[in-house]
């Protein structure tokens, strides 16, 4: 017996196949790409994304065992994207990817419309360019037809209406970047509806993650070597699946993952109060929530870094700093993509600060690599510290110069799990708990996550990063206080 995780992400689809007994079998995957029409816009094809769904389940499937012993498939997906289908859910356009830029105005429009702690207080957040509710109301607006618009969903659901769903759902935990759920109710917010200038009627359902919403269908099971039959359950957003994934389960542990982006999620057995730097939004544990901040370059600015110096000599310099443990005096303000966060700036940048005619390439990438970790530890202050390790993820924690600069700049440690497909893993143990195997979550983590490492911080390293953390903290606070963050 074994269950199916699917992971839609914003590059490419990651399915793995976890075994009943915890291990994962197989994974596959299959990589797609965004198309960039105009400056600001960022875009997918839908059958693109289908394609690389089909792609990667048929991957993992070659070293299946017996696909009939599939018991259930579930899915994670990126939040924040949509696509806009006719009454038959056939794309009416490409898909809009959450990182889309062109709703600013809508957003703006949004906020003077919307008293800010009203909005904070029904959706967790304030209005911004990245949510779906901004998208969607300029779709409104500028679509030729938008009368021919059935309904908006995420990928996820899209994807689960190829697979062969029956019933058109989401979670709450695939709804934190959308902008309009109420979180007290994890239902629509009327109010926002009303501004947008849609119905509920064209939204899917909002329903817990783990149900069962249909099943694998013929023509689905002919493209993706499924079995036609197998039951699709309700997955969730691909950082609550992470969190799950990694292990991550009691009140108040933090997941991070950092990748090009990242984010910081803490799991919330009660409702949280709205405050500024963090998000609000659902689990994928009935009746609970997440505070959520993000990191919206996180590993960006390495490759950005890395497409201005190069590869080679940026290979060079991460071996000679290996053995580093000065602070550096060069600082960087890592917002390349902005914030995202209540409170914070739309017009933030990236910064360096600190840069003079002896500064060097060594000192840039240092710059970058502790910047990064500087506004993890600003963000994590905004946690409650449980004194636990940090279940991590993600490409940045490949390099383990920077997993140790992160760990000691935190003062806590990290833990890495042995399987890095951790959304993936997350939807598997969904459709476990959903199909009745695993009695529960927690069950679920027990016999499919381990621990690969545990990266303590290093004492002798603290002195420096301090020092250069609160000069990090103190430049922001001038920068904030002319509103450039």
């Amino acid at each position: 017996m074994s269950f199916l995780g699917i992971d839609i992400g914003t590059s490419g689809t990651t399915a793995l196949l976890l075994c009943d007994s915890g291990k994962v079998m197989s994974i596959g995957s299959f990589s797609y790409s965004r198309i960039y029409p105009r400056a600001g816009y960022e875009e997918q094809v839908p059958d693109e994304i289908w394609n690389g769904v089909c792609g990667a389940i048929r991957q993992a499937l070659r070293e299946a065992v017996d696909v009939e012993e599939i018991r259930g498939v579930s899915m994670a997906s990126q939040r924040g994207s949509f696509i806009p289908v006719d009454s038959r859910f056939r794309p009416l356009t490409n898909a809009i990817v959450w990182s889309d830029m062109r709703a600013k105005q809508e957003a703006e429009a949004l906020a003077r419309e919307i008293d800010d702690d009203v909005h904070a207080e029904m959706v967790g957040y304030l209005p911004s360019f990245l949510w779906t509710a901004s998208k969607i109301r300029w779709f409104i607006h500028s679509y030729p037809k938008p009368e021919a618009v059935f309904a908006f969903c995420n990928e996820q659901e899209w994807i689960g209406h190829m697979l062969g769903a029956d019933l058109f759902a989401t979670a709450p935990s695939a709804l934190t970047m959308n902008g309009m759920m109420d979180i007290r109710s994890f239902d629509w917010a009327d109010t926002i509806l009303d501004h947008i200038g849609i119905t509920k009627a064209q939204l899917p359902r909002i329903e817990q993650s783990g149900i069962c919403i249909g099943a694998v269908s013929a023509s689905a099971a002919e493209a993706t070597g499924l079995t036609a039959g197998t039951p699709i359950f309700l997955g969730g957003g691909d950082q609550q699946c992470a969190a799950l994934g990694t292990g991550t389960l009691s009140e108040h542990d933090i997941h991070m993952s950092l990748g090009t982006g990242g984010a910081i999620v803490s799991l919330q057995k009660n409702l949280p109060a709205a405050k500024k730097g963090v998000i609000i939004g659902g689990h994928v544990f009935a009746r609970s929530w997440d505070y959520e901040t993000l990191l919206l370059s996180a590993g960006n600015g390495y490759a950005w870094l890395r497409k201005i110096i190069g590869s080679e000599k940026l290979s060079e310099i991460d071996a000679v700093l290996e053995n580093e443990r000065d602070g550096t005096d060069v600082l960087f303000f890592p917002f390349l993509a902005g914030q995202a966060e209540y409170g914070t700036s739309d017009h933030s940048t990236g910064v360096f600060w600190g840069i003079r005619s002896g500064s060097t390439a060594e000192d840039l990438a240092k710059a970058v690599m502790e910047g990064t970790a500087d506004e993890i530890r600003m963000k994590l202050g905004l946690f409650f510290d449980n004194g636990k390790p940090i279940h991590v993820t993600g490409g940045c924690f490949f390099s383990d110069f920077w997993s140790r600069m992160i760990a000691t700049k935190i003062h806590r440690p990290l833990s890495i799990p042995v399987c890095q497909e951790c959304t993936a893993l997350g939807a598997a143990m969904i459709a476990g708990v959903g199909s009745g195997w695993f009695s529960d979550y927690a069950e679920a983590v027990s016999q499919s996550v381990s621990i690969d490492r545990v990266i303590d911080p290093e004492q002798d390293w603290f002195p420096a990063m301090d020092a250069s953390y609160e000069r990090f903290i103190t430049l922001y606070k001038k920068f904030q206080d002319v509103d450039l963050f």
